[in-house]
């Protein structure tokens, strides 16, 4: 979970809470378990590099930029 706690620090978050207030998008089943890993929420992309290793490990799924739009205002 390093590359996430240094954007997180980058961009002035608290570690203490990163759980509460960061989710990872992500298109491939590294993206999902580096989210797993810094124990922070995913959202699966449904197109892009590894879809299916994305959505294998991570619940909530999108199929469209409007979907993932509506997905993260209501996380």
């Amino acid at each position: 979970p390093e590359v996430i706690h240094y954007c997180a620090k980058a961009a002035g978050l608290s570690l203490e809470n990163l759980a509460e207030t960061t989710v990872l998008v992500g298109d491939s089943g590294t993206d999902m378990q580096t989210a797993i890993n810094a124990g922070i929420s995913s959202v699966a992309v449904l197109w892009g590099f590894r879809p299916e290793a994305a959505s294998a490990l991570c619940p909530i799924q999108v199929n469209t930029a409007e979907e993932l739009l509506e997905t993260l205002l209501n996380l």
